[in-house]
């Protein structure tokens, strides 16, 4: 894996972030749908097409991953939602794509999530 740039988030640490991603895309459906979206986006149009992941851009799935959620979300984007054995799947698989989440993710956005979070603010 690629070394990924985590925003600095004012009252937390990297690591605080990357594990509030974690437990988020682990437990909140619509986080992990939010997630598999942004990373489908990722996706070139020839891995889209292709379902092999070539990682040109250092972004999106990886090669394992590449087939199965481009698969699962256009599955969903066709049908308009999600089963519950497709989200049990998601959140297993989508929780270690939060470094690259969080790197491309507004830190004021971070912030009011987590204070929400973790505060109740």
């Amino acid at each position: 894996m690629s070394y990924r740039k985590i925003p600095k988030v004012e009252g937390y640490t990297r690591k605080a972030v990357i594990a509030f991603f974690k437990i988020m895309l682990r437990t909140n459906p619509a986080w992990s749908y939010r997630a598999l979206k942004k990373l489908y986006d990722f996706q070139t149009k020839r891995e889209k097409i292709t379902y092999v992941t070539k990682g040109t851009n250092n972004f999106g799935f990886d090669k394992i991953d590449g087939l199965l959620l481009v698969k699962l979300y256009e599955d969903v984007k066709k049908t308009g939602k999600i089963t519950k054995s497709q989200l049990r799947f998601l959140q297993k698989r989508i929780e270690k794509y939060a470094c690259q989440l969080a790197s491309i993710s507004d830190p004021i956005e971070i912030k009011i999530s987590m204070d929400r979070f973790f505060k109740g603010k």
